[in-house]
């Protein structure tokens, strides 16, 4: 009887445990450490395989290898063949970004609350890059998309637009994008240890790479009507010349910085040709 009892005195207090999520986001930040790891966390998942399974093949980097005449989707979509026997549907990517931006908005939510530091700051620039690296994919593959800068857990559940939100303009989301970047790019490092994590440089790329399709054509349609959309830019010339210039002060910083450099000509190749030549023989160091 004494066992029993224990037995079920253990159940009970294993049954009642917390659920795993809710106590994750209140004691991951807590310190530092646990911190740095979660945004760490936020790179898993960044780049689905569709973004270059599915659409990366065929231009200048990957080449896909299927013959041209088979209904194949990865072939048909990278070369822009669409027709009514392929399924050609990009799902991954969109399911991808927004699970990313969901940790991402937890992050730049909860490390404010954190005593202040450089590494924080560093962590919480870091964070609205990945989130921005999010909504610069879903643009460019999906066009116009909801736009959600707040964690789900801290979103109204009688809102209707917390599980069903509706599609924001494109040019609202490149706006608030460019600016996390910017009132927070002197935050982060120089190097951070890694090539694999967003530093000063490439997130200065990544700034450059942005404003340019924000300032860009693209198909455009209203969301109210659901009109056949036009192939055009944004209506606010002003803004457009902005924008281009924030891509060049943020190419010109990575130029200028003094820690990378462009591939330079060769053996009487342009630094382009060269850089290619070499990969197709399996020589990556230049």
């Amino acid at each position: 009887m004494v066992a029993g009892l224990s037995i079920s005195s253990c159940s009970d207090d294993f049954l009642n445990q917390p659920a795993y999520n809710s106590s994750d986001t209140e004691s991951v930040f807590t310190n530092i450490e646990t911190a740095d790891a979660f945004v760490q966390g936020l790179y898993r998942g960044l780049v689905p395989t569709e973004m270059f399974y599915q659409l990366g093949a065929g231009d200048t980097v990957t080449h896909s290898a299927e013959d041209g005449s088979t209904n194949n989707s990865k072939y048909n979509i990278c070369n822009y063949q669409y027709d009514a026997y392929t399924p050609n549907t990009i799902t991954g990517i969109y399911a991808a970004m927004y699970a990313v931006i969901e940790r991402s908005n937890i992050a730049i939510s909860r490390l404010p609350t954190m005593p202040a530091s450089p590494k924080r700051d560093a962590l919480l620039a870091e964070a609205k890059a990945i989130r921005a690296f999010c909504y610069y994919n879903l643009i460019r593959v999906y066009g116009d998309v909801p736009a959600i800068w707040i964690p789900l857990e801290e979103a109204d559940p009688s809102d209707p637009s917390t599980l069903y939100p509706k599609r924001s303009p494109r040019d609202g989301i490149y706006d608030r994008i460019i600016a996390d970047i910017q009132e927070s790019i002197n935050n982060l490092p120089t190097s951070n240890g890694s090539p694999e994590r967003l530093n000063k440089q490439s997130t200065n790329a990544l700034l450059a790479r942005i404003a340019l399709y924000a300032a860009g054509y693209s198909l455009r349609w209203d969301l109210n009507t659901g009109a056949p959309g036009t192939m055009s830019r944004r209506p606010d010339n002003a803004r457009v010349q902005q924008l281009y210039q924030i891509a060049d002060a943020a190419a010109a910083s990575v130029i200028n910085g003094g820690t990378n450099s462009l591939v330079q000509a060769q053996g009487g190749k342009s630094g382009f040709e060269a850089l290619w030549f070499n990969f197709d023989r399996r020589n990556l160091r230049l």
